[in-house]
């Protein structure tokens, strides 16, 4: 097994592993599906794994890899690129996203008796430089017990940490990655269409605008591609006027159906699925409720974190941090009452349905219509409710967690 060390990448520890083929080989094979298109001859497909039936090799790979699914067939098609995680500036799960080691080798074989000899690389992301770390032993050493490798030079670290920062923050050369994006075609290798007729300003791979709507007039049909809910800053105004700005165009092109494309879409912020909604069905007022199997070592666990979180002060870092956590219970809304829990034990129940036990249903959100400036373009929650109800405990610490933040980061 190969180790290499990506230092810089994100500000969590990430472990995956990329089988070696996948830049060169993986080239060739998209050439070689491209070629055979154009000159009609037939690519041999892939027959085995590891002397394995593929097909059993990776159903096995998803069922261990995959992120969990309702379904198998769901799992078998995170191991598969599609240009919806391009654009996104994400991996497969086959080719980037796996998380238990499957064995040192990795070996192809062909319908034409071809075979294809590679191996596995382990990769990790780490925000601080770590030194090589080449054995089983380092790696432990290091992620479990904080430790070094001998082999780490300390003055190497620091001359990279300087030059990062002092690239990062100049902004004088403009590159092509700061060209105006305006569809993703060129992100998707030609597999979105080459112009929008809407789009999301800002659209990047890296991160930023993520919506693009195509009108096809042949078939009066309007395509909007939502592959993500997560946005920050002024691109959660930006999505919510995007999507408006979709519908104009579907109603002034007398457009008579609508797809919303959610192919890889994992979700994000819950508001922004709650706008898209009641943009399409303003009359229709959206509920999102979850509730969670009652067994014995949850209601430990939810009792006693509960407990905790409401003997903690409002003002306190520790507050805020458990403010989130999936067993504190009496920041939530009861569906039923439209009120928060008052214990863990109120929530926990259990309610019998169908042979099996639940707990009390959690209310995800309940909205009125307001306006939250968002830069230069207004953020429109357009989500009416009969009442306005606001969990006020977890507002004013979510806002002190924000002023906090803010005095840390001033300078």
């Amino acid at each position: 097994m190969t180790v290499n060390s990506l230092p810089k990448y994100t500000s969590l520890v990430l472990q995956s592993l990329i089988p070696a083929f996948l830049l060169p080989a993986l080239t060739k094979n998209l050439d070689d599906i491209i070629v055979s298109q154009q000159e009609g001859w037939q690519p041999s497909p892939i027959v085995s794994i590891n002397g394995q039936d593929v097909v059993s090799y990776l159903t096995q790979f998803a069922a261990l890899n995959s992120a969990g699914t309702l379904e198998p067939h769901a799992d078998w098609n995170q191991l598969m690129d599609a240009p919806a995680l391009d654009i996104q500036g994400y991996l497969p799960i086959f080719s980037g996203g796996a998380t238990f080691y499957p064995g040192d080798e990795l070996n192809f074989t062909f319908a034409n008796g071809t075979e294809l000899p590679t191996f596995w690389l382990a990769l990790y992301n780490n925000q601080d430089p770590t030194g090589p770390l080449t054995t089983g032993g380092d790696f432990y050493n290091y992620f479990v017990l904080g430790l070094l490798p001998a082999s780490f030079n300390s003055s190497l670290a620091d001359n990279t940490t300087e030059s990062d920062n002092s690239t990062s923050t100049d902004n004088s050369t403009l590159t092509d990655s700061s060209i105006a994006t305006t569809s993703w075609f060129n992100a998707s290798a030609g597999a979105y269409p080459e112009y929008a007729d809407v789009f999301q300003p800002d659209l990047s791979v890296e991160g930023g605008g993520i919506v693009t709507g195509y009108f096809l007039n042949d078939t009066s049909t309007g395509v909007l591609s939502l592959p993500s809910f997560s946005q920050y800053d002024t691109y959660i105004g930006t999505f919510s006027a995007t999507v408006a700005s979709f519908i104009v165009g579907a109603k002034a092109a007398n457009l008579s159906r609508v797809i919303i494309d959610l192919q890889q879409n994992s979700g994000g912020d819950i508001v922004l699925a709650f706008d898209t909604f009641k943009q399409f069905f303003p009359d229709l007022d959206p509920f999102a409720g979850s509730r969670r199997r009652s067994h014995q070592l949850a209601n430990v666990l939810g009792a006693t974190t509960t407990a905790f979180w409401d003997s903690l002060p409002v003002n306190n870092d520790t507050y805020d941090a458990f403010a989130a956590d999936e067993w504190v219970i009496t920041d939530r809304l009861n569906a039923a009452t439209g009120m928060n829990f008052t214990s863990w034990q109120e929530y926990f129940g259990p309610v019998v349905d169908n042979g099996d036990t639940f707990s009390l249903t959690v209310c995800k959100h309940n909205f009125y219509p307001f306006s939250i400036p968002f830069g230069d373009i207004p953020f429109r929650l357009s989500l009416s409710s009969t009442r306005l109800l606001i969990d006020r405990t977890r507002f004013l610490g979510a806002l002190q967690s924000l002023q906090r933040n803010l005095r840390r980061s001033s300078f």
